[in-house]
């Protein structure tokens, strides 16, 4: 799992950072579409060899770590929670009127 400050970027600085952290350490990239992966990040290959990939179906393995957690007791109410916005949302970055 990689560490530090989450954030967007382009394909371009995505590869970048992912430069700066082979230099440090192995890692895997997992994704749901190897060829979508391979289009947008060109030379990802050179620096990352390990791509795993997963079923685009999130649903069913949150349903059964919630599941789980809940068992164990370790549940919470929607007011509890709190969103991890990396950026706006585009209709905020693109609201009229502004």
């Amino acid at each position: 799992m990689l560490s530090g400050e989450e954030k967007v970027g382009s394909p371009e600085e995505v590869l970048e950072d992912l430069s700066r952290v082979r230099e440090k350490s192995s890692f895997a990239l997992v994704a749901y579409d190897r060829e979508l992966v391979m289009r947008t990040l060109p030379g990802i290959e050179q620096i990352s060899p390990i791509l795993n990939i997963v079923s685009p179906a999130l649903a069913p393995w949150i349903g059964r770590i919630a599941l789980a957690q809940a068992r164990s007791g370790k549940s919470s109410d929607s007011l509890t929670l709190d969103a991890n916005y990396v950026r706006r949302s585009d209709a905020e970055v693109h609201r009229k009127g502004r």
